[in-house]
């Protein structure tokens, strides 16, 4: 069957779908069917394509997402590439070991509590750890990050167009009237939109790019904010501020010039605050008690949410080594309120699912990636900018698991992932010896002699 075949068929599914009010998934259905024939034959673009999709959910349920749909397809034309070359880039240990101790974990713990069925844990952690490879393949290598910021800007773009498409409001309460998109819920939406932005401010402000995709972060930015301010997310607020802050400070040369950027972020922070739509001031701005939008149904959020935390770690004390499962606050927390309320913070709902070394293996996770941009703070290069985005794509990974995430998701592995990949694209191309950067002008010191146009060989290490 030829590519235009299954396309139309692809497109046929994909329109049955979005006839079913499934517009996520059709939409998904038919674009990968139309461009993924000839994708799978360039794995690099896979993998980079695969990694764009990571910010949407994974669930624990047997539907479509994105990442289930496509990441394996990714996995797949890896796999033949490397067979066919006989080069295989596969993560540091300081990655997976994490991770793999986390699951081994949980799929014990779940195999004793039963919440679930083990084997949706399973295809939950078989994907994120399809997602961690996949960022390796598309990050550890010179030019990898920059590939990966066009690839999560897009994502922005597409984001942001899918909002009038998937808009949800609810009994005409100003302050209930949030976007959803394609990532099918408000708070998704907001996490990443936080998540994205440093990566088209990266793409803005790096020196060496083309005009064009210094126009391309330009409009994901505009993007990012769009869809923070469309789906009115608190968490993705919090998660956005403490993003650009963290790329503003990894980006300064000294105290006065970081100075300098955090007031410029307050005074842009307090901009678009004050032209932020109606619907987003009360709901969020109102939250947290600022000014007029300060009422009694949205003033405050701390009492609720630290009544919520004192009853997770109760049930976090009845099985602190292996949790209660992946669905043991739920059930416990219908049979004492009656209804089914997240714990809206993503370790203390690990340390209650999984118990105390699932969790420990997830904050090792997030300090090998921290440790790795340190290590790299100061290495200079035409990436670094892009670093420095990684990083701070960690930090809203890190500040929206406070409020609005779970760490069986993919995201919080991958963003770690993601630093260490980049840092480790520093240190890809090996630095030339002395004698070579003393060797004056002209000489065939560096190597033969090459033809006109031709680029040199830089000696490469395999990972």
């Amino acid at each position: 069957m030829n590519q235009l075949a299954i396309a139309m068929v692809a497109t046929a599914i994909g329109l049955s779908l979005m006839l079913a009010d499934l517009w996520a998934q059709g939409i998904l259905v038919a674009v990968a069917g139309m461009v993924g024939p000839a994708l799978f034959r360039r794995p690099d673009v896979m993998a980079i394509t695969s990694l764009a999709l990571a910010p949407v959910q994974i669930d624990l349920g047997g539907g479509i997402t994105p990442v289930k749909f496509w990441a394996p397809l990714a996995l797949a034309a890896a796999i033949l590439e490397s067979f066919r070359t006989g080069v295989w880039r596969l993560p540091s240990a300081s990655v997976v070991v994490p991770f793999v101790f986390f699951a081994v974990w949980a799929m014990v713990g779940e195999t004793m509590a039963m919440t679930i069925e083990p084997a949706i844990l399973i295809l939950t952690l078989t994907a994120s750890f399809i997602q961690i490879l996949m960022v390796w393949r598309a990050a550890s290598r010179p030019g990898g990050l920059r590939r990966v910021a066009i690839g999560y800007t897009l994502v922005s773009l597409a984001l942001a167009l899918s909002i009038p498409l998937m808009h949800q409001s609810s009994s005409g309460d100003l302050a209930a009237a949030r976007a959803a998109g394609f990532c099918a819920e408000p708070n998704w939406t907001g996490e990443t939109a936080a998540r994205i932005l440093p990566f088209g401010l990266a793409l803005f402000l790096d020196q060496t790019n083309a005009k064009l995709l210094r126009a391309l972060g330009t409009l994901g930015v505009i993007a990012a904010v769009y869809s923070e301010f469309a789906s009115a997310s608190r968490g993705g607020t919090l998660a956005m501020v403490a993003a650009t802050a963290a790329f503003g400070l990894a980006t300064s040369n000294n105290v006065r010039s970081a100075m300098r950027g955090m007031l410029l972020l307050v005074a842009l922070a307090a901009t678009l605050f004050y032209f932020a739509p109606e619907a987003y001031a009360y709901r969020v701005l109102g939250s947290f008690g600022i000014g007029e939008f300060a009422n009694e149904d949205h003033g405050d959020i701390t009492s609720g949410r630290m009544a919520l935390n004192s009853l997770a770690f109760e049930t976090f004390s009845e099985a602190p080594m292996f949790g209660l499962g992946a669905s043991g606050w739920q059930l416990r927390n219908l049979y004492l309120t009656g209804t089914v309320t997240a714990i809206h913070n993503g370790p203390l709902s690990g340390l209650v699912a999984f118990g105390i070394p699932a969790v420990a293996a997830y904050v090792i996770a997030q300090l090998v990636g921290i440790a790795q941009f340190v290590r790299n703070f100061r290495v200079q290069g035409p990436e670094r900018i892009y670093l420095m985005a990684a990083f701070a794509h960690l930090v809203s990974v890190i500040v929206s698991s406070q409020s609005l995430t779970d760490i069986v998701r993919n995201l919080v592995w991958v963003a770690p992932a993601l630093v260490v990949a980049g840092a480790r694209a520093f240190h890809e191309v090996e630095p030339a010896s002395p004698a070579v950067r003393a060797a004056p002008t002209g000489t065939s010191m560096a190597g033969p002699m090459l033809r006109p146009g031709a680029a040199p060989a830089l000696p490469i290490r395999t990972i």
